[in-house]
């Protein structure tokens, strides 16, 4: 079960350049239901030295960092704050096979993962920076153990308006838009 919050964000009170990045591209082989799949490139710690399966490990074209990949499948149910999710891990190889078979366009972020230091539950925040024809979007989201947790999280001041509620926000639908949001 996956259960989040979504917000707009106009305003960063920090440098994203403290946090963890990973460079992600995904694609939609159907809407209804949701079948997505997508590409993780991530930095390699210094100190993680084994490749977990299903990965693969290559030099950025843009410098001379360690990127690990990760390849995955998923399924999602209908719902908004909460749904259904079933993640799969998948080759490289037919990671690119399926890319002939999106719909729609491929939204390409860069997705910040930030602790929210004040929360004592630990909550991250998955800051997405989109790009290309949605560079103009950054959103942040949250995700929780509870639809109780869920609805009583307070947003920190930098969170603008929450479009948890709003299908026009979910990547899937974003996918078929010809224009920017």
């Amino acid at each position: 079960m996956e259960i989040e919050r979504k917000f707009l964000v106009n305003y960063l009170p920090f440098d994203l350049g403290e946090f963890e990045v990973i460079h992600i591209t995904q694609g939609y082989i159907s809407i209804d239901p949701v079948i997505r799949i997508r590409s993780e490139a991530m930095k390699i710690p210094r100190e993680d030295t084994g490749v977990k399966e299903l990965t693969s490990i290559f030099s950025s074209p843009i410098s001379s960092t360690p990127m690990k990949m990760r390849y995955t499948l998923t399924c999602k149910g209908k719902g908004l704050m909460a749904r259904e999710e079933l993640n799969l891990l998948i080759s490289g190889d037919a990671y690119r096979h399926l890319l002939s078979k999106v719909e729609g366009r491929l939204i390409k972020k860069d997705r910040y993962i930030i602790p929210m230091d004040d929360d004592p539950d630990g909550l991250v925040c998955e800051l997405d920076v989109f790009k290309e024809d949605l560079e103009s979007l950054v959103m942040a989201e949250i995700e929780f153990v509870s639809e109780e947790e869920a609805r009583a999280f307070d947003p920190p001041y930098w969170f603008g308006e929450e479009v948890t509620d709003q299908p026009a926000y979910q990547n899937a639908n974003m996918s078929l838009r010809k224009s920017d949001l």
